[in-house]
């Protein structure tokens, strides 16, 4: 048992399964490289990670592969105001996120996860939701994601829902050369100052 999701990070190693009580905990995490997976054990998104104005909620800071798992959590409330952060995630390296929820994350772009360069993390059955870029820079935006140059995301079974931003990409943006995929996701009531509601 732990006090904290941080505190079972730190103390366990590569290839461990933590099951996490629903719940919520307030706290930001970071997976530190390692390579094990994190499930609530209740229903998907009843795990709840409460950055309380702090963020990014969670990190993906290096060496993490689709070994590196986190599962049916929701993500809200996390700030940053870091160009390359989200508020609610900032991933960098190649992650699986599946059955997690984003809520209410503000960042100056990619409100809810801002991917860095040459990382390709995948997302399956995810929720998008109410997720702000508050930078009206030009090449700023991502209401829910940001793509950073040269990344390759895929979104599996994805819901954007009313993410917005002051620049473009009401639920998301790519910079140079990155090439999201999104298979059987929807867009709904995104909405962008400038260019692209959804995309």
């Amino acid at each position: 048992d732990y006090t904290s999701i941080g505190d079972a990070i730190n103390s366990l190693n590569d290839g461990d399964v933590v099951y996490v009580t629903s719940g919520t905990y307030n706290e930001i995490i970071d997976f530190n490289g390692k390579k094990l997976e994190l499930k609530c054990s209740g229903e998907a998104g009843s795990c709840i990670i409460d950055g309380g104005g702090s963020g990014p909620v969670v990190t993906f800071s290096g060496n993490e592969d689709t070994t590196t798992v986190l599962n049916g959590f929701t993500i809200q409330n996390g700030t940053s105001g870091d160009e390359f952060d989200g508020g609610g995630m900032t991933i960098k390296s190649n992650p699986l996120i599946k059955n997690c929820t984003f809520n209410n994350n503000t960042a100056d772009r990619g409100g809810a996860v801002f991917i860095r360069q040459g990382t390709a993390p995948i997302f399956t059955e995810c929720n998008f939701t109410n997720n702000s870029s508050t930078s009206s820079e030009y090449e700023y935006g991502g209401g829910a994601i940001y793509s950073y140059e040269r990344s390759d995301p895929v979104f599996n079974y994805c819901n954007f829902n009313d993410n917005n931003t002051l620049s473009n990409g009401g639920a998301s943006y790519s910079g140079q050369d990155a090439k999201p995929v999104y298979n059987n996701c929807t867009f709904s009531g995104n909405n962008a100052q400038k260019h692209g509601g959804a995309i």
